[in-house]
This record gives structure tokens, sequence and C-alpha cells, in this order.
């Protein structure tokens, strides 16, 4: 019996996938412990090949899923989920690696501590050359929620680098009916947050496991490309789908200023700096959106911290304009504000 599958979506992967999978069938867990889950998502390089080869050479533990047709990350990563077998699952990108002792340590923890969920740390790399890796200064911590009090301290917190490389309870996720959105881009905060409304016991590993490669020419560096919009998209579906589970009735407060932060703010910095040529008339929808959901916004009080200048000049300047009519002037003070910004309240969590 498997113990873990690791659902791998490849989409023109030639050059990484071989270290990708070299970090998980090398596993001190042991490859016969492992179901790997290849989804091949309509490459046009030698992806297909490569991982053939590697399902070849291991026909009891690599699986090869070949898709026709491009569904994106998020509707591979449903394929690779639903052909899992094993009691945990995790998800790997094609491009990252993992230290060869991460599966063996986290499946420890969520045996002994009976985990919906397992995570560690990380750390970004900028070539294919490795950090040093181990513990990171923090201190293992283990979660159990069983209230909304609990529940709302819970989905503050860091759960690794979001989802990549964690163990998740397979049934959890299944009757729970989560699952990424598809034909997008930037889908993974929405099956995150989601999860994490989910996750009963949680168990944090004070150890760096994951290398997440962030390469120049990835989705999230691309300029003047119209997937960036897709941050907005995925937003709006998150925001439905919050309000339908009755997750976001039970945390207006939190999710109302996630959804304009993040669908209004952030949207508002991605068409300043990674355009060429800002749209007024997107910038105006997003505005005009975000205000007709919360015209009430200035009561509430992670919006208040910012009104008040917890997150510098920029950021109050932004939300002091979402109830102001977004004029073309004002469009632009903004984005030279911008410009003109350190960047520090992207790291900012009021």
């Amino acid at each position: 019996m498997k113990k873990i599958s690791v659902i791998i979506p490849c989409y023109n992967a030639a050059a990484y996938i071989q270290q990708c999978i070299l970090s998980i069938v090398n596993q001190t867990i042991g490859v016969e412990s492992l179901e790997i889950i290849a989804v091949n998502d309509a490459s046009t390089d030698e992806t297909l090949d490569c991982l053939l080869a590697f399902e070849k050479q291991y026909p009891q533990s690599i699986m090869v899923v070949n898709c026709e047709q491009n569904g994106k990350q998020g509707t591979a990563r449903n394929i690779g989920l639903n052909y899992a077998s094993a009691e945990y699952v995790s998800f790997v990108d094609a491009d990252d690696w993992l230290e060869l002792s991460a599966y063996e340590k986290m499946y420890r923890k969520a045996v002994k501590f009976h985990c919906d969920a397992v995570a560690a740390g990380y750390k970004t790399e900028k070539t294919r050359d490795a950090s040093k890796m181990g513990r990171n200064g923090t201190k293992d911590q283990y979660y159990i929620v069983e209230n909304d009090n609990d529940r709302g301290a819970f989905v503050g917190i860091p759960f690794g680098i979001g989802f990549a490389g964690n163990l998740y309870r397979k049934s959890m996720l299944i009757e729970n009916e989560i699952y990424f959105p598809q034909g997008y881009y930037y889908e993974d905060d929405y099956w995150y947050v989601l999860s994490m409304h989910y996750i009963n016991s949680a168990y944090i590993i004070g150890e760096d496991f994951y290398h997440y490669y962030q390469h120049t020419d990835s989705t999230i560096h691309k300029r003047n490309s119209a997937h960036q919009l897709d941050r907005a998209y995925v937003e709006e579906l998150k925001l439905q789908e919050l309000i339908k589970r009755g997750i976001f009735q039970r945390f207006p407060t939190l999710y109302e200023h996630e959804f304009i932060r993040r669908y209004y703010m952030d949207m508002l910095y991605v068409l300043f700096m990674q355009f060429d040529n800002c749209d007024y008339q997107i910038v105006r929808a997003l505005h005009d959106n975000a205000y007709k959901l919360f015209p009430n916004y200035r009561q509430n009080p992670f919006v208040i911290r910012i009104l008040n200048g917890k997150g510098g000049s920029y950021m109050k300047e932004v939300y002091e304009a979402l109830d102001k009519e977004m004029t073309p002037a004002l469009i632009d003070y903004l984005k030279q504000m911008c410009e003109a910004d350190t960047g520090d309240w992207q790291k900012i969590r009021i």
C-alpha cells in the first residue's frame, strides 16, 4: 500500500523534470512507499518522453497521465488527485525539488499526530544548485482546530510555501470537494485558502524541505501578459465559493479585506508595474467592482489600520481612493506613488 501520492503537473518541463523526479524517487521513505503521478499537460517539448522513460524505470511507482489538450496546472492537479490512491497526497511543481528526507519526516508526523496536513519550510532558488537546508530557526508546531476562534488563528499562519510539498489527507480533500479552479493561472491561492478551512489537525516542521525554483520566464514574471488578469478572476471565484460554503459569513471582516487587497490593491500593482501601458478601463472595473461589493469597507478593522498608516503612504492612498471616482488623473497619481514606493507594503500582513 502506497503511503503518499505525489502529483506533478508537467508542461514543457524537459529542462527541469529529471531533477524533480530524482528528488522524489530517492526519498528516504523509499520509492516503494510512493505513488508518483506525473500529468503531462500537452507539452510541446520532450517532457512526455522524459516522463515515459522514468515510468519504464519505476513501473511500480510512477504513473504518467498524458493530456491531449492543455488545461493549465489546476486541471492537471485535479486529474492527478482523481488517480491518487494513497492516504496522503502531495503536490510538487515540475521545476522544483525536495530534500531527500522530506517525505519520511513529514509522513512520520502525519501518522504520529493523526494529521490532516503537514507542512515544512522552503527556500527560493534562483539557480538549479541547491541552497543549504536544515532547521530554519522556528520550532515545530502542532495545531488542533476545534472552533472558529481556532480556525481564525490557523488560517492566518504561513503553512509552508502555500500547498506545494505539503502532505494532505486525501479523504479530507475528496469529502470536502477541494479542487483547483480549471483553466486559470494563479489557481493555487483559491485551493490553499479553501483547504485551510477543512484541516482540523496539522503539524508544521521547523525545517526547510522544499526547493522553490523562481526563474525569470515564469508565469508570475511575464510582462504585458493577459494571463495576469487571471489573478482577479480567481479572486472572484474564491469569494463566490467562500460565500457558497458559508465560510465568508463566519469570517466576514477577514475575507472582505482579503478580497479588497488581492482583487483591487494587488491587481493595481500588477497593472502599474507589469504592463508597459496601464489599461485605465480595467483599473476602473476592478475599483468599481470592489466598491460595489463592499461599500462599507472603511468600517473593516483591517482597513482601519491601513487608513491609519499601518501599510505606508502608498497603501493608504490606494484604500482612500476606493470610494472616490477613479479618474485618469487619480490613476496616474496612484501609479506614480506605486513606482516610487519601496514595496514594503507587500510583506505586511494586516
